[in-house]
């Protein structure tokens, strides 16, 4: 892997913790998180004109970024419901471990093939988000996070935001070659903000917008269009199965925000996760595949 393409992989990570933190901050207005990919779809589309218009695409593929945006949408729900249900430098890492499920993924259906050093590079990560997330490194704790008690009760839908991203992942990398970089990040996000909008229509927690949430709505749309750009360029030449592993470095940042910005205390738990994660994405970084 080029440095290069490690850079724009943790600069999407760095942006992804960025606008999460927004969402964690002023999450209970129904229309922040609509709000950001509305911003981040009139910046792509802005993206592609400036650089001449759509151009020849495959209008074939368009069913399969719709199925991409959909899955990511679910996720983004679900890590919301889930940032309102706790501290968001313990839940976020279970937000992101779609790296766990998408080697297995890429494998069945992308014919991808690591070796054992991206695996263990994978394992790590794995392990380290986990013990960020747990309060002691104990069986009674493990046993009480897989039940989902006490403070544990938003792990259910950050774990479900991790697999419906996983999901998301393969669709997305199965079609993101196929296109001009701002042409389909355009259509991605416009799928997305679609598909948000329609779900704020059906939901009861319509109300007004409120004024002083514009700016972040801007701030975190353009977040959000800088993560889902700088990893799609990457993603056209790294595996899904390597790249989104090392997206993990967001964890890295979230808890950074969380103890400076939010003042959430951070566990010996939570360092060893975070040099487990970091050991893992050197791993990654250096591996062969």
């Amino acid at each position: 892997m080029q440095l290069h393409h490690l850079l724009m992989i943790a600069g999407s990570a760095f942006m992804h913790a960025s606008y999460s933190v927004l969402l964690k901050t002023r999450g209970k207005d129904p229309y922040l998180l609509p709000g950001f990919f509305l911003v981040a779809t009139l910046v792509a589309w802005g993206d592609v004109w400036r650089h001449d218009g759509l151009g020849v695409f495959a209008w074939g593929d368009l069913p399969m970024i719709y199925l991409a945006a959909l899955f990511y949408v679910m996720y983004q729900m679900f890590c919301a419901t889930a940032y309102q249900m706790g501290d968001i430098s313990a839940l976020y890492p279970l937000t992101v471990l779609g790296p766990v499920l998408i080697p297995l993924w890429a494998r069945l259906f992308l014919s991808e093939r690591i070796g054992v050093l991206a695996s263990a590079g994978i394992a790590l990560t794995f392990v380290g988000a986990a013990c960020i997330k747990l309060k002691t490194l104990s069986w009674d704790e493990v046993k009480k996070a897989l039940g989902w008690h006490g403070d544990y009760a938003g792990a259910r839908w950050a774990l479900a935001a991790s697999l419906v991203y996983s999901i998301g992942a393969i669709f997305d990398k199965a079609s993101v070659g196929r296109f001009e970089g701002s042409t389909y990040l355009a259509f991605i996000l416009s799928f997305m903000t679609l598909n948000m909008l329609v779900a704020l229509f059906f939901s009861k927690q319509r109300s007004l917008v409120k004024g002083a949430n514009l700016w972040a709505m801007f701030l975190g749309g353009v977040a959000l269009y800088l993560s889902f750009m700088l990893f799609r360029v990457a993603l056209k030449e790294v595996f899904v199965s390597i790249a989104t592993p090392i997206r993990q470095m967001s964890i890295i940042f979230a808890m950074g925000y969380g103890f400076v910005l939010l003042k959430e205390k951070i566990r010996h738990t939570t360092l060893a996760g975070a040099v487990s994660i970091i050991v893992g994405v050197c791993l990654l970084a250096v591996s062969k595949h």
